[in-house]
């Protein structure tokens, strides 16, 4: 009967993967005893990492299903630009971090923009609409060409 089990144990793969407590661990051959073993830290660091990497998915799960359902309900607020020298229409020394870029998109979530209403009385439902419709060649409409030749 022992010989049967050492020749059996023989013909595995040198690796396997034999199920642990709540884990699969991968243990190495050993013919001498015909028995598998596997070295305690290689127990241990195998686990460590599988606990590690738990964890983090399920942080990563944690942050991305928090956001979910989430409205916006303040958006970016910059006052009221009518009151500004050229009104709606963007300056250079207004709007300094994003002058001369015709992408606005790489400052402004245009799902964050245009949200509080109009103290100018502007329908702002209907800007929100055009912003959707025609993304962010809308924006040269009301704030001019942003310095972009």
């Amino acid at each position: 009967m022992i010989g049967s089990i050492v020749s059996m144990s023989l013909r595995l793969p040198a690796k396997v993967v034999v199920a642990g407590v709540g884990t699969l661990m991968p243990v190495s051959l050993r013919a001498e005893h015909s028995r598998i073993e596997c070295s305690a830290w290689q127990s241990h660091a195998y686990n460590c990492l599988i606990g590690i990497v738990s964890l983090l998915f399920a942080m990563t799960c944690g942050v991305l299903l928090s956001s979910c359902g989430a409205e916006t309900t303040t958006g970016e607020d910059y006052g009221d630009l009518l009151q500004s020298p050229s009104g709606l229409v963007l300056t250079q020394s207004e709007h300094q971090y994003g002058w001369g870029k015709s992408d606005c998109t790489l400052c402004h979530n245009l799902n964050n923009i245009h949200i509080s209403e109009s103290e100018a009385g502007f329908d702002m439902a209907a800007v929100r609409q055009q912003v959707e419709d025609e993304g962010i060649s809308a924006c040269a409409t009301c704030h001019g060409t942003n310095g972009v030749q």
